[in-house]
């Protein structure tokens, strides 16, 4: 599911599996807030919340990663900074775009309570959109 609207946008992505024990729904999105008379930048911010029977849904966790600066062309779209999916073993894996160089993936075992740091790619070129996929062997594929 995706919607996103312009400079002034909500922008949300969302992905599911069920895992092995009981079943486990994320969903992730980003917020943009614009900034100056022209919206050309602003800050995103990430949050992930989960479900286990898709009525109730966990709060919100907006702190997992900082906020994200970003500057566009004009007529340009929002960047989309992120890709989150859940493993067959109900671990959610995020990749995230960091500043402008790199990307940091991150995993939770919790239901996405807590996250840590799974791997930084920074091979000091600018990076953006990451596509994360989990892999038939239960590893992810960037």
């Amino acid at each position: 599911m995706r919607r996103s609207g312009s400079h002034t946008g909500f922008s949300m992505m969302m992905y599911g599996v069920l895992g092995e024990s009981g079943g486990l729904l994320a969903a992730a999105w980003q917020e943009i807030a614009p900034r100056g008379r022209d919206a050309l930048e602003g800050r995103i911010t990430l949050s992930v919340a989960t479900t286990t029977d898709g009525r109730a849904w966990s709060k919100p966790n907006r702190a997992f990663f900082p906020e994200i600066s970003y500057k566009m062309h004009e007529g340009g779209i929002e960047p989309r900074v992120y890709s989150m999916t859940v493993d067959s073993r109900g671990r959610i894996l995020v990749a995230v775009a960091r500043a402008e160089k790199g990307i940091a993936v991150l995993e939770s075992g919790d239901g996405g309570r807590t996250f840590q740091s799974a791997v930084v790619l920074d091979p000091g070129e600018v990076l953006v959109a990451p596509n994360l996929y989990v892999s038939a062997t239960g590893g992810f594929i960037l």
